[in-house]
C-alpha cells in the first residue's frame, strides 16, 4: 500500500503516516519473547503499547552507542537508576554532590494525621482538610500549591476547605491559563491541581508553600508495570520515589529562595541580650527571635527563643536600605518586617521590593555592654534589692515587670540618679507597713517600690546594658511569650544596589531574629503513608532530598513568611 501511495502521488501527510506505520509493524515483527503488550482505549479507538520487560539490553545500542565515558546528571539519580540501565557497579562512579540549595530553606514536613487512600474514612478526610486549613491560615500572606493527585480529590478538597474562595481548581483542559492567572495573582491565591508535579516551576514568590494531599503511588495495573513489578519488587517504589522528589522541588528553583542574609557587621540580638556582629555567631547560639506571623487572626507576634542553625559568610550581591534613622546592608531577597500605620499590620517585604515611604518595623534600639562604674554598681544594687516578674498583666498575663524595693534615703537616690543618666524612668509607689505585695509577702516597714517604665523594650535594654547577673539569669531561664511591639517605624528613603561583597547567611530555628533592632520555602505532606514509605525505601531517595525531610508528630515549625497581620 505504501508503494501504491507513492505511485499515486498521494499527499505528503498520507505517505508519512503510512511510512511510519510500516516501520512500526516491521519493528513489531522483530521483538523478542520478553516484550510486553498492553492494550487500552485511547479516545474512541483501541491502542496497543509494546515495551521490553527491561530496557537494559537496548541501552547500549540506543543510548550509550559505544561512547567510552558518559556523564549522567540528575537531581534524583540513585544506584537503582544505574541498575535499571544495566550499568554494573564496577563500571560506574556515583557521586552524590551536595546541592547549592540549603535544605533548611525547603524542608519537607511529613505531617499526615492518617493514611489517605481509597479506604480513608469520612472522619480522616475531614481531619486532613482541617489540618491543611490550619496551616493555610498561617500563610495568608503568600501563595501556595495543593497537589491533589486526582481531579476527584481536587473537587473534594476544594469543597471541604474554608479557603476555597482563594483557590484556583482548573480542569485539565484549562490548566495552562490557570497557571498564568496564578502567577499574576497576589496572595493568598492557591492553585489546586493533580497536574503540577512536573513541567512547571514556581520560583521565588510565585509559590512559597505546597501541600501533597496523598502519596503519589504509581498505578501498577498495566501489563507492563505488572510484569516489571513481578520481576523487581522495588520498581514501583522507585518510580514513586522519583515522582515524590520531583514534586517536592516545584517551589525551590533557586539557591536564594527564602534566603535571609545580612552584612557581617550587622548586630544581632543574642539570648544573653548582647548585640553581636552576625559574622561572629556560631551554629547553636541562642538568639531572641519572634513569631514569623500571628497564631490567630487578632493575635500579635510574640518573642521566642531561637537557635542559629546556619551562619556562613561569603561574597554575594548586596543592596543598601537607607531609612530615616540609618541604613541596613543585606541581600536583595532579604525580607524585612514593615509596618502599615493606618492598618496597624506588619508585613514581610523583600529588600529589593521596598519602596520610598514604606515604614520599617523597629522593635528595639541596640545598646552596648556596661562600660562605667555606675552601671556595675547599679547591677549589684538591683541583684540585691530588685525583682523581675513574667506574669504581671491583667488583660494580657504575658507582661514582664522589673521592680526595685528600698527604703527612702541616699542609696535609693543614688540609684535613681544613675537610672536617669542612662535614660530610664520609673513609677513610684509608697507601700505602708503591713502591705501585701503581688508575691504574697507582707512588708514589715514602709518603703518605696520603683517600677521600670517603658515596657518590655526598656526592661530588655536594662538587663542587656546594666547586666544584673541574678535577674539576667532568671530572664534567660524563663519562657518567652511577650508581645512584639514597635518602638519606632523609620521611613524608607532609598534602596541602592551595591557591588558584590561579604554577606553572612544567617538562619535560625524560628526563621526570625532582630538585626539592628529591626525584624529581619516549604513542602508539607498530609498523608501518613509518606512516613512509612520514606523509612522503608530510603535507598531510593537521594541523600540531598533526605536532608530536607522533617518528621513531625505535631504541627510543623512555621516556615518563613511574608505575613500581613498585627505585629
Amino acid at each position: 500500500r505504501l508503494d501504491e501511495l507513492k505511485q499515486e502521488q498521494a499527499n505528503v501527510l498520507e505517505i508519512r503516516q503510512a511510512d511510519r506505520l510500516y516501520n512500526d509493524l516491521n519493528r513489531i515483527t522483530q521483538i523478542g519473547d520478553d516484550w510486553i503488550i498492553d492494550g487500552k482505549m485511547q479516545g474512541e479507538t483501541y491502542g496497543y503499547t509494546f515495551s521490553p520487560l527491561w530496557p537494559t539490553a537496548h541501552a547500549e545500542r540506543l543510548l550509550f552507542r559505544k561512547v567510552p565515558k558518559v556523564i549522567l546528571l540528575s537531581a534524583t539519580i540513585v544506584r537503582k537508576t544505574l541498575d535499571l540501565l544495566g550499568i554494573p557497579s564496577p563500571d560506574s562512579l556515583l557521586l552524590d554532590q551536595a546541592s547549592g540549595f540549603d535544605p533548611n530553606r525547603a524542608p519537607v514536613y511529613l505531617f499526615g494525621p492518617s493514611k489517605i487512600d481509597f479506604r480513608a474514612t469520612e472522619g480522616q478526610l475531614v481531619e486532613q482538610a482541617a489540618r491543611m486549613d490550619m496551616l493555610i491560615s498561617r500563610r495568608l500572606d503568600r501563595k501556595g500549591i495543593i497537589h491533589t493527585v486526582s481531579y476527584a480529590r481536587q473537587k473534594d478538597i476544594v469543597s471541604r476547605s474554608q479557603f476555597s474562595n482563594y483557590m484556583l481548581a482548573p480542569p485539565s483542559y484549562s490548566l495552562a491559563g490557570a497557571v498564568t492567572a496564578f502567577r499574576e495573582a497576589g496572595p493568598p491565591k492557591i492553585l489546586a491541581s493533580p497536574a503540577l508535579t512536573t513541567g512547571y516551576d514556581f520560583a521565588g514568590r510565585a509559590a512559597e508553600y505546597q501541600f501533597l494531599l496523598k502519596m503519589m503511588f504509581i498505578d501498577g495495573r498495566s501489563n507492563i508495570l505488572k510484569a516489571r513489578s513481578a520481576s523487581d519488587p522495588d520498581y514501583l517504589p522507585y518510580l514513586t520515589a522519583q515522582d515524590f522528589q520531583q514534586t517536592c522541588g516545584r517551589i525551590m528553583r533557586a539557591p536564594d529562595d527564602r534566603g535571609e542574609c545580612v552584612s557581617p557587621e550587622t548586630r544581632i540580638l543574642t539570648g544573653a541580650l548582647r548585640w553581636l556582629p552576625a559574622a561572629s555567631l556560631r551554629v547553636g547560639d541562642l538568639l531572641l527571635g519572634f513569631d514569623e506571623h500571628r497564631t490567630s487572626k487578632h493575635a500579635p507576634r510574640t518573642y521566642k527563643w531561637s537557635n542559629v542553625i546556619k551562619c556562613k559568610t561569603s561574597i554575594m550581591s548586596r543592596v543598601r536600605v537607607v531609612h530615616s534613622e540609618g541604613e541596613l546592608i543585606c541581600t536583595p531577597n532579604h525580607p524585612w518586617l514593615t509596618h502599615h500605620l493606618s492598618r496597624r499590620t506588619a508585613n514581610w517585604v523583600r529588600a529589593d521590593e521596598l519602596h520610598i515611604g514604606m515604614r520599617l518595623f523597629k522593635a528595639l534600639e541596640p545598646w552596648s555592654d556596661p562600660s562605667t562604674v555606675n552601671e556595675g554598681w547599679l547591677a549589684g544594687f538591683y541583684d540585691g534589692e530588685g525583682s523581675i516578674s513574667f506574669r504581671t498583666g491583667r488583660r494580657n498575663p504575658n507582661v514582664m515587670g522589673l521592680m526595685l524595693s528600698q527604703n527612702e534615703g541616699i542609696t535609693l537616690n543614688h540609684a535613681m540618679q544613675i537610672l536617669e543618666e542612662l535614660g530610664f524612668s520609673t513609677y513610684d509607689r509608697l507601700l505602708e507597713e503591713g502591705t501585701t505585695g503581688t508575691n504574697g509577702l507582707t512588708s514589715t516597714a514602709p518603703h518605696v517600690r520603683k517600677k521600670l517604665l517603658g515596657g518590655l523594650p526598656s526592661i530588655l535594654r536594662f538587663l542587656g546594658q546594666v547586666r544584673p547577673v541574678r535577674l539576667l539569669d532568671k530572664f534567660m531561664r524563663s519562657e518567652r511569650a511577650e508581645k512584639l511591639l514597635a518602638i519606632a517605624c523609620p521611613r524608607v528613603v532609598a534602596v541602592e544596589r551595591l557591588a558584590d561583597g561579604p554577606i553572612t547567611s544567617l538562619q535560625t530555628s524560628t526563621a526570625t531574629y532582630l538585626a539592628e533592632g529591626f525584624g529581619a520555602h516549604n513542602t508539607i505532606v498530609l498523608d501518613a503513608h509518606a512516613n512509612w514509605f520514606l523509612k522503608k525505601h530510603r535507598a531510593l531517595f537521594t541523600a540531598e532530598f533526605l536532608r530536607r525531610v522533617r518528621y513531625s508528630n505535631g504541627p510543623p515549625p512555621t516556615p518563613p513568611a511574608l505575613d500581613s497581620v498585627p505585629a
